[in-house]
């Protein structure tokens, strides 16, 4: 495992930084490897920061999808028998349902019903329930397949 740098060496790097030497000079001179020095540059930093904001928000989101997903599995498997008005796969079938003797409808048209601002978001939730056979796909339109119609019948109580 590389060692740390002490403080007295980073607070050097950040005085020849400062001074306008380059990386690769810095890092020649304390007998470091550039990237290193790089790596305490404020902006280099400040970006990496940005990033780790970027790709905690984006999983914060996709374990929600998981947790959403996981819900309603045990919801229609009969383990768990209180259905949440927040999961969105649950929301998507209800929406169908209503439309369920009309025609298919558009998922823009599902996004806006359940008041979701990208609607392209919604399309991954309606893929996943597409593969399970709860929801079909014809001509860019979704519609609720016989197995859809039992869940929400049989364990959503709609009719």
């Amino acid at each position: 495992m590389p060692r740390r740098l002490t403080e007295e060496k980073k607070k050097l790097i950040r005085e020849l930084q400062e001074q306008g030497m380059s990386d690769y000079e810095i890092g020649r001179k304390l007998g470091i490897p550039r990237d290193t020095v790089r790596y305490y540059r404020p902006e280099v930093k400040k970006r990496r920061r940005e990033y780790m904001k970027r790709y905690m928000r984006e999983y914060q989101r996709k374990q929600k999808q998981r947790d959403d997903w996981e819900e309603f599995l045990a919801l229609i498997n009969g383990k768990n028998t209180t259905p949440e008005n927040s999961n969105i796969y649950l929301n998507i079938l209800k929406c169908l349902y209503k439309y369920k003797d009309c025609y298919p409808v558009r998922h823009k048209d599902i996004a806006e019903e359940l008041g979701i601002d990208r609607s392209k978001r919604l399309v991954h939730e309606l893929l996943k329930l597409c593969e399970c056979g709860f929801v079909g796909y014809e001509s860019k339109r979704y519609f609720l397949t016989n197995k859809g119609r039992e869940i929400c019948e049989d364990v959503l109580g709609l009719n």
